[in-house]
């Protein structure tokens, strides 16, 4: 059952606006692991006969319709995520959510379930997050988000965690660095003297040059492009799992599909849009350079909102409607504040704020980096 609570950890997949985490306590991201080709212990189908390849990270038809389990057993990660506040104001929103979660997991297709820890918090960002059991939704996506897409939010972040995203992260992350441990000691000292000429531990401040920025950005692709390949296929995967689980919740594959492709075409995705100029970073620990390098030196490591837009038309069969539909009607007519709104419009239009997703490799990237600069 659902476990309330007044702070809990975040972060794996993140709604974050361009412009910053949005609210006073400063994220640190954390979390998990997939990949674009085999990966031990996964269920990897390959296209039936006939069927049109797609990109790598991208998932078939068939793909997404065998995928299997949609549940796996319990694996936690190591990962520590930083603590979230409930907002007192959101109670009835969390209970909510956490009912819907608890009737979702307790459904035949899910078991073995997951034990749900939720925290509303009163952070504007739109931006909700998972991270082994623990789920952070912040008011921002409440508000922005029609009933429809924040549903399909929820069970994007549920499948981080069914899929054992965090910890599946942490394994990958170990082989990956092991099979390129030259570039990642090429990558590391790198990264050790940047840290040493620019950041004044006394003042905190990171003073970045424009100058470094081209010195760095290759050895920082040489590395890193390699492991980005795996993230773009285990985003792929949290919308098709997540789908598949609203799905069997009651929503129709009209609704699985127009709630995801909406976010995509109001919010936008992909890479923040950034400067590289010249830029003193004030008030930042040594503990926050590794998030602020990456980013600065942002990969492109998401699918874009045209692959997931697409992928979404091409995979709709998969998501075939469950027999017990109350889940899905009673989130739609009820949801606390948003009551028979099945389809509220957002509250901002295109171009007014981009969302970066942040995944759980994401997380385990900057820990990554944390970690050598830190030492």
């Amino acid at each position: 059952m659902m476990r309330l609570q007044t702070s809990t950890s975040l972060i794996a997949f993140i709604f974050t606006a361009a412009c910053g985490s949005g609210g006073t306590e400063r994220s640190r991201i954390q979390g998990s692991n997939f990949g674009g080709g085999a990966i031990s212990g996964e269920n990897n189908v390959a296209p039936e006969s006939g069927e049109a390849s797609v990109g790598g990270h991208l998932f078939t038809l068939k793909e997404a319709q065998d995928l299997s389990p949609l549940v796996m057993d319990y694996k936690e990660s190591s990962t520590k995520a930083q603590v979230a506040t409930q907002d007192a104001t959101q109670n009835a929103r969390r209970d909510f959510i956490g009912e819907t979660l608890d009737a979702m997991m307790a459904l035949e297709p899910h078991r073995p379930g997951r034990d749900f820890t939720i925290t509303v918090t009163a952070d504007p960002t739109p931006n909700a997050s998972a991270l082994n059991q623990s789920v952070v939704v912040n008011r921002g996506i409440i508000d922005f988000a029609s009933n429809l897409s924040l549903a399909m939010v929820l069970c994007h972040e549920v499948a981080h965690s069914t899929r054992n995203h965090s910890s599946r992260a942490e394994a990958q992350m170990n082989d990956y660095e092991n099979k390129n441990k030259t570039k990642s000691d090429t990558l590391d000292s790198t990264l050790s003297k940047l840290v040493a000429a620019n950041y004044d531990k006394t003042k905190k401040i990171f003073s970045h040059k424009k100058e470094d920025y081209i010195k760095v950005k290759p050895v920082w692709d040489d590395f890193w492009n390699g492991f980005v390949a795996f993230q773009k296929r285990f985003e792929s995967e949290a919308d098709v799992v997540g789908g598949r689980i609203c799905a069997n919740s009651g929503f129709t594959a009209d609704e699985v599909e127009e709630g995801f492709t909406s976010l995509f075409e109001k919010f936008g995705g992909g890479t923040v849009a950034k400067s590289i100029d010249d830029k003193e970073y004030p008030d930042i620990e040594l503990a926050d350079i590794g998030e602020l390098l990456h980013k600065i030196y942002a990969s492109d490591s998401h699918p874009t909102d045209a692959e997931r837009a697409e992928q979404m038309e091409r995979i709709k069969p998969a998501f075939k409607q469950g027999a017990t539909k109350t889940i899905a009607e009673r989130w739609k007519k009820s949801f606390p504040g948003k009551s028979g709104l099945t389809l509220l419009p957002y509250h901002l239009t295109s171009g007014q704020v981009r969302i970066h997703h942040q995944s759980p490799l994401d997380s385990v990237m900057i820990r990554r980096t944390q970690s050598r600069i830190g030492e």
